[in-house]
């Protein structure tokens, strides 16, 4: 009966030391501490900062968009989506930025100031504007 008890014990121990375990690579992973396949840990990002100005017909923006990754990104463009308040789109296109799609890590790129003209009509309400970087981490 002693050997039995010892088994068991062995057991409930193990079991024990696998769920702590466990618990430790779950709570890595959550913080980052352990890269995923989609993580952005030794990746580019970028994050914009703009400013528009509507002028009924058209859209004045500047402002900068940042790498704030820690490698280089390729094929970078910002996409401008104008939506209006019944959801159909005044404009959709895509500006190319950085030198030819390019941005290094920790680098800030000044956007020259652009204007791109949509439809507009009295009834029409101004759009709502989204800017949204798009980019590759390969070139």
């Amino acid at each position: 009966m002693g050997k039995k008890k010892t088994v068991y014990r062995n057991v409930a121990l193990g079991l024990g030391v696998a769920i702590i375990v466990v618990a430790i690579v779950v709570v890595l992973f959550m913080f980052g501490f352990i890269p995923t396949i989609n993580s952005n840990n030794g990746a580019g990002k970028l994050t914009v900062n703009i400013q528009t100005s509507d002028l009924g017909g058209g859209v004045w923006f500047s402002g900068s968009v940042t790498n704030v990754g820690n490698r280089t990104v390729y094929n970078s463009k910002l996409h401008i989506v104008g939506t209006y308040l019944n959801g159909t789109e005044a404009l959709d296109t895509y500006v190319a930025i950085g030198n030819q799609g390019v941005i290094t890590a920790n680098t800030t790129i000044t956007l020259n100031p652009g204007f791109f003209a949509y439809s507009y009509t009295a009834d029409t309400l101004t759009p709502k504007w989204t800017f949204t970087p798009v980019w590759t981490n390969s070139p």
